[in-house]
């Protein structure tokens, strides 16, 4: 799994519809969304990528479930420190 934007983008927006939101980070998580993809396409293509989705309203681990439960048996280690 391989993650191409920061998450976390909905609580943001959310605060933001609350007023609690900071002003820079509604305009980083807006940049961020600008972003092309067009660099993590091409990582993807290069290591044969064979699903690509979203990560939003499901979560993180929801989708990395779904991922393991269709892929033969997979292993997953969570690293938070890179």
């Amino acid at each position: 799994l391989i993650l191409t934007k920061p998450l976390g983008t909905g609580v943001v927006f959310a605060g933001d519809m609350r007023a609690l939101a900071d002003a820079s980070d509604v305009a980083e998580a807006l940049q961020g969304m600008c972003r092309s993809n067009a660099h993590a396409a091409a990582t993807l293509r290069r290591f044969g990528c064979l699903a690509c989705t979203d990560v939003t309203g499901f979560g993180l681990i929801g989708h990395l479930a779904e991922l393991c439960r269709g892929s033969n048996g997979a292993r997953v280690r969570i690293d938070l420190n890179d």
